[in-house]
């Protein structure tokens, strides 16, 4: 019930939110909403927060790194296993749940598989340092390659 009611209240503060919906191989993948700092509106540079709802997991042909030097994600709502590129090409898998938070740099490499139905987190991010870049595996290299964005509206006053 509790948890219910969670995700009801992150869907009303996402809705006054600008928003980026996110998609892989024409599929939903992810809601970001931009809660503080750059967004595509707003291109200061800088840290940025954003609200996140994973409607699907990663594909599971790849694995990624994120363009930001440094980003931590706090688990709100749901839940994910994380597989994460060790240094030797290994994979360490993680599970995160509400409460837990998920420290990035911009060179760790992984996928996100959701155990829940969805899963929301809070998600800090530091200045902007390299594109996106994906690798089939871990002991592969990474190449660049974007997300494609469906859609962006703004805010709603």
């Amino acid at each position: 019930m509790i948890e219910l009611a969670a995700r009801a209240w992150y869907k009303s503060i996402a809705h006054t939110l600008e928003v980026q919906h996110i998609q892989r191989d024409g599929c939903p993948y992810l809601e970001r909403y931009f809660a503080a700092g750059w967004s595509p509106t707003n291109t200061r540079s800088g840290p940025a927060i954003f609200l996140h709802h994973f409607v699907a997991s990663d594909p599971h042909d790849s694995v990624h790194s994120h363009p930001w030097g440094w980003s931590a994600s706090l688990i709100l709502c749901g839940s994910y296993r994380e597989e994460r590129c060790g240094p030797d090409g290994d994979v360490i898998v993680r599970e995160y749940a509400p409460g837990d938070v998920n420290i990035l740099e911009a060179d760790d490499r992984h996928r996100i598989d959701l155990v829940s139905s969805d899963c929301w987190t809070l998600f800090l991010a530091g200045n902007f340092e390299k594109t996106w870049a994906f690798s089939p595996t871990c002991a592969e290299k990474s190449s660049s390659k974007r997300f494609a964005f469906l859609s962006l509206r703004g805010a709603k006053a």
